[in-house]
């Protein structure tokens, strides 16, 4: 219920909110202060866009995108929360207890599918369309479903885990592809922020579940918490195959002129075989960028082979260590285990006096230092057009790292320490001072993550490169991203075993500051920019 509230919030006040107060001088004074990332490109005046774009229609750009983008991310971000709880009944009901090995496949094999699912995207997107890669992605969504539901064995988690994996892998590459083709220049950063915004309600939706579960003791548990995918899944299927165009952009490479004239009509919300003369003009732009790429295709490489020009070279590597940075900034480390750095710093012990159980409580808190990202992301959907990608990622990157300098400064003041009553007085503070300060910590951390480097570094992927090597491109992008997840994921437990929380964290905040430096250097604002 809170998930088609949220849907339709989103629609009330970005969607069918008139366009010409994306034109205010208001945001051309914000888009001064973007410093030298590049100006902005003109964009059509409010009075060339077409009268029914804002009227309330399913057909829009803006719900288009949205529906296409928002399920699949909303699955991506539950399967990411709702494991840690499921491993609760997973390890007793399959007796994993003494297999380690087994339970970290458990955990890691959605993310090993996702890396597949990536690289096997990016042939997918080039030769049956954007459209068409979201199809089988969803198909292969609801098998996964179905099988983690039924799995007899855990030989059978394992592999739903591996197909869930894969489909989160070939939707999170495509989706952010399709909404750059499809998005008016104007609206492009806002609309992209909702994958984000949707992984995040997910992730959120398995908090809650874990939470509830873990107050009840059932030992059969794990599988309606997994199973509660489905219901996304065959919604995402339903959309994919009766409701979402192909991309224009696509279809003109593929020389068919007359469906992407109509699936571009489709998305700005115009019926009928009336073209207006914004459509028109789009189109026209689209053609004349798609005559310019095939100009310089007879002397220049497509796909894979395109990456290793060194203009095209050189933005890859932006990308690249951008989803580098997300990653070792801790966000997933921090997503993951959660539960355990709340209880290793105490927080459950704020919830002693409601007679909430100290795993419970661990969830529960969860919960709560999670849930300002959501807010946090429509904010962020104003921001991303208005302020732009590169002063957002100035702005909070920094915030991120005093943050997480903040939890490893309350891990230090607790090594050693014996726990003491909550009005604890004397020489040391109350008790409830260190885990109010992990508690705010870890909230404000998300918050700052949601407004930089959790959707800008997938922005600029999918906005950077030509139609040529765009897929190719954010492949290689998220491939990094998803690596370096299964990386950090499986090394902050061994770390923190190994130096302390208080010096992992510590080394999470230096990640921070030098993706600073890094975007200081070498990224430049794409805001406002047309696509090709």
């Amino acid at each position: 219920v809170g998930f088609f509230c949220l849907i339709s919030s989103i629609n009330a006040v970005f969607i069918r909110k008139p366009l010409t107060t994306l034109h205010s001088p208001k945001s051309d004074l914000i888009s001064s202060l973007r410093g030298h990332g590049g100006s902005r490109v003109p964009t059509h005046p409010p009075q060339s866009l077409p009268k029914n774009l804002n009227q309330i229609n399913p057909d829009n750009s803006g719900m288009v995108i949205t529906i296409s983008a928002a399920l699949s991310s909303l699955l991506q971000g539950y399967d990411t929360g709702v494991v840690g709880g499921a491993l609760l009944y997973i390890i007793p009901e399959f007796q994993l207890s003494q297999k380690p090995l087994t339970q970290g496949l458990v955990v890691t094999m959605s993310t090993i599918g996702a890396v597949l699912g990536t690289i096997m995207a990016s042939n997918w997107a080039d030769s049956i369309g954007r459209r068409g890669t979201m199809r089988l992605s969803s198909v292969i969504f609801v098998a996964a479903s179905l099988l983690l539901v039924w799995s007899p064995v855990v030989q059978v988690l394992v592999f739903a885990r591996l197909l869930m994996g894969i489909a989160i892998g070939a939707s999170s590459s495509v989706v952010p592809v399709y909404i750059a083709e499809c998005a008016e220049s104007s609206r492009r950063g806002a609309l992209a922020t909702i994958p984000q915004l949707f992984v995040s309600s997910g992730i959120m939706l398995a908090l809650t579940l874990s939470f509830l579960f873990t107050m009840k003791e059932a030992t059969s548990s794990w599988r309606i918490m997994m199973g509660v995918s489905l219901i996304p899944a065959l919604i995402q299927a339903s959309c994919a195959f009766f409701l979402l165009p192909e991309s224009p952009i696509w279809l003109l490479r593929h020389r068919n002129n007359e469906s992407a004239l109509r699936a571009l009509k489709r998305l700005r919300g115009v019926s009928g075989d009336v073209v207006s003369s914004s459509v028109q003009s789009e189109f026209h732009s689209m053609q004349l960028a798609h005559e310019s790429d095939q100009k310089k295709e007879t002397n220049q490489s497509n796909g894979w082979a395109a990456l290793l020009e060194p203009e095209i070279r050189g933005m890859l590597f932006v990308c690249i260590f951008l989803q580098i940075f997300q990653q070792l900034s801790g966000i997933n480390a921090v997503v993951y285990y959660t539960p355990h750095t709340l209880k290793l710093a105490g927080v459950p012990r704020l919830f002693r006096r409601f007679g909430i159980p100290q795993n419970s409580a661990a969830i529960l808190a969860s919960a709560l230092a999670y849930a300002p990202k959501i807010p946090t992301l429509l904010v962020a959907m104003r921001l991303m057009d208005s302020l732009g990608r590169r002063a957002l990622l100035q702005l909070f990157i920094p915030c991120m790292a005093v943050c997480l300098f903040s939890l490893a400064g309350v891990f230090s003041h607790l090594n050693g320490q014996q726990p003491v009553s909550l009005d604890s007085s004397g020489g040391s503070p109350p008790s409830w001072i260190p885990p109010t300060i992990a508690l705010a910590g870890l909230s404000l951390y998300g918050v700052f993550f949601s407004l930089s480097l959790g959707p800008i570094p997938n922005i600029i992927s999918s906005e950077l490169f030509p139609a040529r090597c765009r897929s190719a491109a954010m492949t290689c992008s998220l491939a990094s991203q998803y690596i370096f997840n299964t990386l950090v994921g499986f090394a902050f437990p061994i770390l923190v075993q190994q130096f302390g929380s208080e010096v992992v964290f510590g080394g999470f905040g230096v990640m921070c500051v030098c993706a600073f430096i890094f975007v200081q250097k070498f990224v430049h604002e794409t805001s406002g920019s047309e696509l090709n």
